[in-house]
């Protein structure tokens, strides 16, 4: 399944880069837009996700202070 696929590289990601901690993927086209959905309800349904999803959505109020915030929580 692609999900659990791009969920193990980003988690691989973060294993190979100990000092990382954010990751942004800027999709410019919103090629990958459609699969957001189903990438977030995946996340959800593990018992314990290995990262947090920051998803830009001005429309939903989460536009560029709302991610810094959350990072800076998720992050401390």
């Amino acid at each position: 399944m692609i999900l659990a696929a791009l969920t193990e590289e980003l988690r691989a990601l973060f294993g190979r880069h100990a000092q990382a901690r954010i990751a942004l993927w800027f999709d410019e086209k919103r090629e990958f837009e459609r699969l957001l959905p189903g990438f977030e309800a995946y996340l959800r349904s593990l018992a314990l996700p290995p990262f947090v999803l920051l998803r830009y959505d001005e429309n939903a109020g989460h536009g560029q202070l709302w991610i810094k915030h959350e990072i800076h929580w998720a992050t401390r």
